[in-house]
């Protein structure tokens, strides 16, 4: 719901929310109705995606959903558990216990947010001891860009942590209630 707010909110079509009229909302770089579907690996838009809301919001959140999958695989791949209390040698939090910490779940969601966004996580592999890799931060070894001759921090996401964070108010303000029958949703 926040999700769909964020994108379009609520809107399939340009024009009144839940009303809409004439063509399908889109935003850059290819991103179409409700969920603003872009280009989903596996996903071939059909014409259903741009004119059926139902269809659109089943494909974006089906997709978020995969996110949450994919954000959960990455961070069980590259969990090192904590044993020593030194988040040195470890995490401070266990990716496997998503199910019972809502906190955890919560950062699974949030690198899901972003990932649905940019397309990048906002966690760098070593959990960045339960930290956003949102600001430049000297952590990971640069890698150096041959056309700007710049290096950069590949795990940095600033962005997808802006979005995430903006999920989560969303999430907090249900904006769709201050509209009149929103709080239907």
């Amino acid at each position: 719901m926040a999700v769909a707010w964020k994108e379009s909110s609520h809107r399939q079509f340009k024009g009144l929310q839940y009303g809409g009229a004439g063509k399908p909302v889109y935003g850059p770089p290819d991103g179409w109705g409700l969920m603003q579907i872009d280009n989903i690996p596996g996903v071939t838009k059909t014409v259903e995606h741009f004119w059926n809301w139902r269809v659109n919001m089943n494909t974006g959140s089906t997709y978020l959903d995969d996110l949450y999958d994919d954000a959960l695989m990455y961070f069980e791949e590259h969990h090192v558990p904590n044993f020593s209390g030194d988040s040195a040698t470890g995490w401070s939090w266990d990716p496997t216990k998503a199910d019972e910490n809502d906190a955890v779940k919560e950062r699974i969601w949030d690198d899901a947010f972003s990932r649905y966004n940019t397309g990048n996580p906002m966690y760098s592999p070593n959990g960045n001891d339960g930290k956003k890799h949102c600001e430049y931060e000297v952590e990971h070894e640069e890698i150096l860009d041959e056309k700007t001759k710049t290096k950069y921090d590949p795990f940095m996401n600033p962005i997808g942590c802006k979005y995430a964070e903006e999920i989560r108010k969303i999430m907090k303000e249900k904006p769709w209630n201050d509209i009149p029958g929103g709080d239907r949703l």
